[in-house]
């Protein structure tokens, strides 16, 4: 679908500035972010048999974690800031992405809503989640096979 990690995390960066203006709601921060993209992976590896992005999901303590997000916005509490051109370009360019935009915007519109504690109880309540060790990349196929059976309907 798309390859871009930063690309997508752009999206859910103005769909966070849009929920905050709107509904006062808290602002995206990184550990929201990585839950989010968990689930928009595993629904385009559902729904269409192909990755959303090309990073590992990593089992951390708390829930998935990805390398190049903390690498980005390193100890930082809200990832949404100032929304630069290319922010707003990238938003653009995949809100009119048909079908990966029904992914993005399913997502967000069933969890976008919820904090990143609650994001990530119930990351921890997926089996691709429990059955990785901690510090290790979940399992593609795992993944496809539960949002298959449970997540996508």
């Amino acid at each position: 679908m798309n390859d871009d990690l930063f690309k997508i995390t752009n999206w859910l960066r103005v769909k966070s500035h849009q929920q905050m203006v709107t509904q006062e709601a808290d602002e995206l921060n990184r550990a929201r972010a990585a839950q989010l993209l968990y689930y928009i992976q595993g629904t385009c590896l559902a729904v269409y048999g192909v990755s959303a992005f090309t990073d590992k999901l990593i089992a951390g303590k708390r829930g998935v974690e990805l390398g190049r997000l903390t690498a980005q916005y390193p100890g930082v509490r809200g990832i949404v800031g100032y929304l630069t051109e290319r922010t707003l370009t990238d938003y653009d360019a995949l809100a009119t992405c048909e079908p990966f935009t029904s992914v993005l915007e399913g997502v967000w519109q069933n969890l976008g809503d919820l904090s990143a504690m609650q994001l990530m109880w119930r990351v921890r309540r997926d089996d691709p989640w429990q059955q990785t060790p901690r510090g290790e990349a979940l399992d593609l196929d795992m993944i496809t096979t539960y949002f298959r059976e449970n997540v996508v309907n």
